[in-house]
Formats: C-alpha cells, sequence, structure tokens
C-alpha cells in the first residue's frame, strides 16, 4: 500500500565506489562466494545532515496530515 509519493534526497553529497572480490562457488565464477564491496563517503555532513532532517520533517508533516482525515 502507499500512502504518499516517495521523498527522495539529492546525491550530490555522496561519494560511492564499489569493488569485486572472490572468485564465486569452486572458483568457478558467479555463486555465494562473490563478494560486492561499496564504499561510501559523505563529502558534505552539515548538508547532508540539513536534507535529511528537512526530509523527515516533510514526511513527519505530510504522515500527520493523513492521520488527522
Amino acid at each position: 500500500m502507499t500512502l504518499a509519493e516517495p521523498l527522495f534526497g539529492g546525491s550530490a553529497f555522496f561519494n560511492v565506489q564499489s569493488a569485486t572480490k572472490g572468485k564465486g562457488a569452486f572458483g568457478l565464477g558467479g555463486g555465494a562466494d562473490k563478494k560486492i564491496i561499496f564504499t561510501v563517503s559523505i563529502t558534505n555532513p552539515d548538508a547532508y545532515r540539513e536534507e535529511v532532517t528537512g526530509l523527515i520533517k516533510e514526511a513527519q508533516t505530510n504522515l500527520l496530515t493523513l492521520v488527522k482525515q
């Protein structure tokens, strides 16, 4: 059930790097032994905090509006 449109924040504050590790099951490739590693760093913690706080406030306001209906 969807109550409202999802809230989306920007990705300008993130630096994402990924890597894979392992050869997979029995060294044959693929399989459960393959690991994907993501490293995420926040480039501007203060701006990120402000954006997330704003999104949370918006979500709370939207929820209260739904409850009051």
